[in-house]
């Protein structure tokens, strides 16, 4: 009896294995990971997942990912782009398929094939990316249809829509709406006339080689960064529309998400039908487009201290008047949304443009016009590091401290940057930026910059005059004639940047001048206290015969020489 038992129990594990096997070698490779509880999938069932295209922000010293810009509402002009959130999907190697179907109550039938309207499904490969959006367009021109779409993320990659397994995008209140009588934000314009003191940006370019184009909101494209005076009394940007043949008028305006501007103040716009030459590949086109542009003001006061942030602004629609009527239809119409946008309209664009602010207009070597206005490399910079400043020797500080500890400079005898040992050769900011940009790349060492008091100086007027500044760049030698080689200053105990001993002599020396102050980025002075140990002391925001007392030990200096110089 005992041997029977035996056997069968062994006939019975034999045969859970061979079924174990042919389970295992039809089976498609794994794609997500086990989900203990049905129905709690790890990004939920109902999320939001239809965006905007991806926003790179142009920084100047390289382009960010911004994060994903959801929206409802599309234009048919406009492309549908999805935003998978990885760090909530937790899933090895593997696909997603994504599918467009037409919006039902409850979503799709369960058990039911995916029928895409798009065209075909997108195949997407996930890989273990460490966080982040995955980003993929779903759908080019999208067609008009009142009820809307739904977004249906095939996880497990079998056609079907599975509640348990799947994601909806936002469940029952659909997905995304492609209106017939439809408004679309084309272009935001931030530098828009001559009068920057008055309600207009600054004139920019992101570096040496590239101009900030106008408009620097376009939509579906890159957009480019914009600066502005503290304190400017009303701001205005130029927006275009285009928008369905059948819309006659709209009422529109933007609220602020994020950023330090005041929202847009509402507008009634017109539509007129225009014809507008199209650049193609090979050809000019001519197309009709029922076009309308005009000046939206910002509701608040422009800040009144350095800043540099990104402006996020919500475009809502309001009311939209059609061709042949008489009156404004309230909207929104036939689409279910938030209850913020109910009171507000329907979100049909967000733009987001980084913002640099200054104390005034650029001081030399930066000018207003050419290629010598600022860079938006430099006002990164600049305006991150003097941020909340409202006074202009406060800014200059905190830019000194920036040049003497933070870009891993070491100094040497020669200049690097400057085209010479001397205060009016032109300076190489691009080499500059080029060497210090990893210091703005997180978990990054900085490569060791050499320098010397002339690199310094210059870069120092560079970096604080494009926030409105007038300092100069000046420098002193011996004043001892008697020789026919020129002499050296015998030092107080100076330490020069980048070095843990000090220096005895200098044949002449650089720094930088802001008013009657000096501000020097290349040395710092060292002292002992009454117990003996090392006081050090920046030469920063001290007046000329202090900095000269604390510096030379021997030597008659010459009255100092404040110069200008360019840049290249």
């Amino acid at each position: 009896m005992m041997l029977k038992i035996k056997n069968l129990f062994t006939f019975l594990l034999l045969l859970v294995l061979v079924c174990g096997l042919i389970g295992c070698s039809s089976s498609p490779p794994l794609r997500l990971p086990d989900i203990k509880k049905p129905g709690k999938h790890p990004l939920m069932k109902d999320v939001e997942l239809t965006c905007q295209r991806p926003v790179v922000i142009s920084t100047g010293r390289g382009d960010e990912t911004h994060r994903p810009l959801f929206k409802d509402y599309f234009a048919p002009i406009e492309e549908v782009w999805v935003a998978l959130d990885l760090d909530k999907i937790e899933t090895k190697e593997g696909e997603v398929w994504l599918y467009v179907v037409e919006h039902k109550t409850g979503g799709p039938e369960e058990d039911t094939p995916l029928e895409d309207v798009s065209g075909k499904p997108d195949k997407l490969k996930l890989k273990p990316l460490e966080g982040g959006f995955l980003f993929a367009p779903v759908w080019n021109k999208p067609e008009p249809r009142e009820e809307g779409y739904d977004v249906v993320a095939d996880l497990d990659c079998d056609g079907f829509y599975n509640k348990d397994r799947d994601i909806l995008d936002t469940g029952d209140k659909g997905g995304f709406y492609v209106p017939e009588h439809w408004v679309c934000l084309e272009s935001v314009s931030f530098n828009h006339t001559k009068d920057y003191i008055c309600c207009d940006a600054l004139t920019i370019r992101m570096g040496k080689k590239e101009n900030v184009p106008i408009p620097e909101w376009k939509r579906e494209k890159r957009p480019f960064p914009a600066a502005y005076i503290a304190g400017t009394p009303l701001v205005t940007v130029d927006s275009a529309f285009l928008a369905a043949k059948s819309v006659e008028k709209a009422v529109l305006e933007a609220k602020t998400s994020s950023g330090k501007l005041s929202g847009l103040q509402a507008n009634k716009i017109t539509f007129k039908t225009k014809k507008s030459i199209l650049k193609r590949i090979n050809f000019f086109s001519k197309k009709k487009r029922n076009r309308s542009s005009d000046f939206f003001q910002v509701s608040g006061s422009m800040p009144s201290s350095i800043q540099v942030f990104d402006q996020e602004w919500q475009w809502y629609l309001s009311k939209i008047k059609l061709k042949g009527e008489e009156e404004f239809r309230e909207l929104p119409e036939k689409i279910d949304i938030t209850a913020t946008a109910k009171q507000e309209g329907i979100h049909i664009a967000t733009t987001v443009n980084r913002i640099y602010i200054v104390l005034g207009a650029p001081r030399c070597p930066w000018g207003l016009k050419g290629k010598f206005v600022p860079w938006a490399s430099v006002l990164g910079i600049s305006c991150r590091e003097a941020r909340g400043k409202t006074d202009m020797e406060e800014a200059a500080v905190e830019i000194t401290k920036y040049l003497y500890e933070k870009i891993n400079a070491n100094y040497t005898d020669v200049a690097h940057f400057s085209l010479k040992n001397d205060l009016p050769s032109s300076f190489n900011l691009t080499k500059f930026l080029d060497e210090i940009l990893p210091v703005d790349a997180e978990d990054t060492i900085p490569m060791q910059v050499k320098v010397n008091c002339y690199d310094m100086a210059k870069a120092l007027v560079i970096f604080t005059n494009v926030l409105g500044g007038g300092m100069l760049a000046g420098g002193i030698k011996s004043d001892d004639e008697s020789k026919a080689v020129e002499s050296e200053f015998v030092l107080n105990d100076i330490q020069p940047v980048g070095w843990e001993k000090c220096k005895d002599t200098f044949e002449n020396h650089a720094f930088a001048m802001l008013g009657k102050k000096v501000f020097d980025a290349s040395l710092i002075v060292v002292r002992k206290d009454e117990y003996g140990r090392d006081i050090f002391r920046p030469m920063i925001n001290i007046p000329l015969v202090e900095y000269i007392k604390e510096l030379i030990k021997k030597g008659q200096p010459t009255d100092p020489k404040v110069v200008q110089f360019q840049i290249k």
